[in-house]
Formats: C-alpha cells, sequence, structure tokens
C-alpha cells in the first residue's frame, strides 16, 4: 500500500446510470482518500452509496472502487461562460492492477499480505545466512564456481558469501478456510561495486477452497490478522494487502488492494517491539506446531466469532486503559458460547418447583418493569454468572500452569470492579475510587488474558513449554505473568485486610 501513498491518479471512471465514462482525479490519502469526478453535463451519484464503479488510468491500468459512498452533495460552478458539474467519491478500498473486480462475483481464489513484524512472527533463522572461511571452505568454492563461468573472478583470501536458502515456505496449514501459509519473497538489487542487498518480505497467504467474493475474504482477512496479533501481542500495520483471481492468475499477476480506512498503530502504543522468543507460537521456529493451533482455532471460529471481535478490539488498544475498555473486556465472557464455560449444574427438583411457582404467579401480575426484571432472574437461575464463566476459563490456564495464586479472588474483585461501573455501588464493595483506578489496569489485563490464553490452549498452545523458555516481556501475556504476583499481593491485602 506504501508506493499508493499520496499519490494522485488520472483517469475515466464508470458512473452508474451514465451514459459516458466521466473524468477524474483519484487522491490516495488514507482516510482523506477522493475520487474527484467533472462533468460538462449534470450528473447523479446517489446510486453509487455501498457500491463499486470501475475506471482506466491514463496509463491504462485498471481501477476498481469498493464500497463507495458521496459525502458531500455534488456541485457546480462555471468559467468564462461554460458550465460544468463535480462531486466527490470516497472509497473504502481501491484495487488496481490489469482487470477489474467485482466484489459481488465469487472470483477470488485466494487473498495475501503482509504485516509489520511477519520477520518476529515467522523467525526462520536458518534461511539466510553467510559462509565464512572459518566454517568452510568458501575460497575453494568461489574457485570452482569462477570455473565455471565465461568470465572468471579473482578469489581474494578471505571471501565471504552470503546466501537464501531457496526454502520459500515458513509453514502452511489445511484449514477449513482452505490453506493458509507464509513464505519468504526476497528481493535483491544487482551485485555491484556498491555492495549486495536484499530485502526479504514474508507475505501471509490464504487459498480458499472455493472462490470467495470481496467481502467474504476481506472478512476472513481480519479474522486471521487478529490471530496473528494476538500471537505477536501487539497490533500490526498492513503494508501490503492483495488478492488472486481466475484471471489475473493466469497471468502470474495478482491485484493489488489500497484499504483507504486502515488503521495505523503508533509506536507508543507498545512498550517495544516483539521478540521472536517472546511470540506464543513461533511460525518460523515450530512450523507444525503453529500450522496445529490455527488449524484448529479456526475450527471453531464461527462459534467464538464476537467474543473474540470484542477481545481484538480492547487488545489493539495496549497501553490505552479505559473504563470501557474494562467492562467491554468483561462482556467477552458474557457472549461466549455456552459449550465454551462447561454446564451448569442441575436444580434439584424442590428449588424448580419454587422457581415454577414463583413464574406462575408473577405472570397473573400486570405486567411492569419491576415484574420482567424478577422473572429474568429467575430465569437466569442456574445458568452459569459472570464470575463462573471467568473463573470456568480461568481453570484451563490454572490446570496447566502454576503461577496464578489467589486468581479466583482475583476475578472475584475484577466482577465487583466491573459490576460498579455498570451498575452502580454495593454495599458489599471494598474498594475505594482510588483502588478501582489503581486496579483497573491490573483487571483489564486479567480479563483478556484469561480469555485469550484460554481460547490458544483449548486449540493446542503449550503454554508450560512457553513460559518454561523464559521471557524479554515483549508480550502483554508476559508482562501480566511478571506483574502478576505484586499486583495480586497488593489488592488480596485491600480486600482482606
Amino acid at each position: 500500500m506504501k508506493q499508493y501513498e499520496g499519490s494522485a491518479k488520472f483517469g475515466e471512471f464508470d458512473i452508474p446510470f451514465h451514459s459516458m465514462p466521466l473524468a477524474g482525479q483519484l487522491s490516495l490519502d488514507g482516510g482523506r482518500t477522493s475520487l474527484e469526478l467533472y462533468s460538462k453535463e449534470f450528473f447523479n451519484l446517489l446510486e453509487v452509496n455501498g457500491k463499486s464503479i470501475h475506471g482506466v488510468l491514463n496509463d491504462k491500468e485498471k481501477i476498481s472502487l469498493i464500497d463507495c459512498v458521496t459525502p458531500e452533495a455534488p456541485g457546480s460552478g462555471s468559467r468564462s461562460g461554460e458550465r460544468y458539474f463535480f462531486s466527490n467519491i470516497f472509497p473504502h478500498y481501491v484495487v488496481f492492477g490489469d482487470s477489474h473486480l467485482d466484489p459481488e462475483q465469487e472470483t477470488i481464489l485466494s487473498l495475501g499480505f503482509v504485516i509489520e513484524d511477519a520477520s518476529s512472527l515467522f523467525y526462520d533463522f536458518d534461511a539466510f545466512g553467510t559462509i565464512l572461511k572459518d566454517d568452510y571452505d568458501s575460497k575453494a568454492l568461489l574457485e570452482q564456481i569462477s570455473e565455471t563461468r565465461e568470465r572468471s573472478f579473482q578469489v581474494g583470501e578471505h571471501p565471504e558469501i552470503f546466501y537464501f536458502t531457496g526454502k520459500d515456505e515458513v509453514f502452511s496449514s489445511d484449514t477449513c478456510w482452505g490453506k493458509i501459509s507464509a513464505s519468504h519473497r526476497p528481493a535483491w538489487s544487482f551485485p555491484s561495486p556498491d555492495g549486495i542487498s536484499m530485502k526479504n518480505n514474508i507475505p501471509v497467504n490464504i487459498e480458499f477452497e472455493h472462490p470467495h467474493k470481496f467481502e467474504e475474504a476481506v472478512n476472513k482477512f481480519y479474522v486471521l490478522l487478529g490471530f496473528l496479533e494476538t500471537i505477536l501481542g501487539q497490533p500490526q500495520n498492513v503494508t501490503r494487502l492483495y488478492v488472486e483471481t481466475a484471471e489475473t492468475k493466469e497471468h502470474h499477476d495478482t491485484l493489488e488492494i489500497y484499504w483507504c480506512m486502515r488503521p495505523e498503530y503508533k509506536e507508543y502504543l507498545s512498550d517495544r517491539k516483539p521478540h521472536p522468543a517472546d511470540v506464543l507460537v513461533n511460525g518460523g521456529m515450530a512450523p507444525d506446531k503453529f500450522s496445529s493451533v490455527l488449524k484448529e482455532w479456526l475450527e471453531i471460529q464461527s462459534d467464538r466469532q464476537e467474543s473474540r471481535a470484542r477481545f481484538i478490539q480492547s487488545f489493539r488498544n495496549q497501553n490505552n486503559y479505559t473504563i470501557d475498555r474494562l467492562v467491554g473486556a468483561a462482556n467477552m465472557f458474557d457472549i461466549l458460547p455456552d459449550n465454551a464455560v462447561g454446564s451448569p449444574k442441575s436444580l434439584c427438583p424442590a428449588l424448580s418447583r419454587a422457581i415454577e411457582v414463583c413464574r406462575e404467579t408473577l405472570n397473573k401480575v400486570p405486567r411492569t418493569q419491576e415484574r420482567d426484571g424478577v422473572l429474568g432472574a429467575l430465569g437466569r437461575v442456574g445458568n452459569h454468572n459472570l464470575k463462573t464463566r471467568v473463573k470456568n476459563r480461568a481453570k484451563l490456564i490454572t490446570d496447566k500452569i502454576d503461577k496464578f495464586p489467589e486468581l479466583e479472588l482475583v476475578i472475584d474483585q475484577t466482577i465487583n470492579c466491573r459490576n460498579f461501573y455498570v451498575h452502580g455501588p454495593s454495599k458489599k464493595e471494598k474498594l475505594t475510587a482510588e483502588d478501582r483506578s489503581h486496579f483497573s489496569i491490573f483487571f483489564t489485563d486479567t480479563l483478556e488474558f484469561v480469555f485469550a490464553a484460554s481460547e490458544l490452549i483449548e486449540v493446542g498452545w503449550d503454554i508450560e513449554e512457553w513460559v518454561s523458555k523464559g521471557s524479554c516481556l515483549s508480550h502483554p501475556f508476559a508482562r501480566y505473568i511478571h506483574s502478576y504476583p505484586s499486583y495480586s499481593k497488593e489488592l488480596l491485602e485491600k480486600v482482606q485486610g
């Protein structure tokens, strides 16, 4: 996307219900991207909202503007007695290439993207390297290469050889979506007396089981991006996004996507860049395990979609903590499906009958907000409350590692704090306003850690192995584990002392 940022493109664009293409200028500037259209004749853009339009640039590159909106009413002007009309369009996505893309057609075979910290996530250390004289007889090797060339070269006493092994694929996973993989894509400049230069990119690619519409493909990209960000521990800037269709595949080409509303994450949101050793499952160091965890994660994605979406939305805030984030982090557990939090205990027959009698009595009372509230409370009897839901998920963690003494009591105080902000003060409240302010970050981190760690453990993440390796504290989970003893001790002294 960077190659398009800040550029202006000129061409002609086909507008619905307008017989002739309109001249326009497309300015690419993130959320301020705009297509300015001009015509000597009046034109109406009402039919453009939510739709896509196609154009051809002056250099004959084809362009598709997807999910367009018209932020302003059309205008008109005149000069030297000649009248002209103009209007602006904002597209959410701009697709460049040698063919147009119709988002309503199932034409997308694969989607690929590059994230900023791909080299940490896919730390394939042995793919690139150097051969020094002390390691191998590099001089003899270069002399042998020289003999096979029409023009030989002189080999010095201490030659150095830099190499790429040629192993393109970092990992590959056959998932319910299709094949998902990451690959090395090195680009190098021609060697010269100025030296040797090679820059590697590691795109992630989804080869769909069947052709997708644009929205379906992009939605899966969002889900996969959230998974990778969780594993890395930081939100990611997407530097490239592209798709392949049957038409582009035939010519070994792709369609490049400019994502106008893509988020830009600032470095100050994170303490440091992700360290390869801190990544929860490193796709370069343990490709088979990474492949397995990803496959199982996607198997249950449809059931966990809403709660996971709330998590990644919260997690991306990194060091920006608010009360709304704390409340939202608790709500992730409320919307988990029941099969994720365990079956509630069955009520004894006497209690079940008593509840039924109460319900029959209340149904005879005129309907009021208070009556409906009591009926609602009766309906929740026997179901897991929020504290139990969080504790049941936390047990997946505490069954694996012994790092969280008194975690259930911490969860109790976390939900009590959340309830204060949702329902108001309680007579049982033991924390002051200053306490809630002080512990709100710890409470938020507790909920986010329990949610994501339990989700990953459930799909095969080995938290014991990860913890045993030690940490550089570049991942939020590592920082949470490191700080838990002091925060939990201070909290329990407040509520128990």
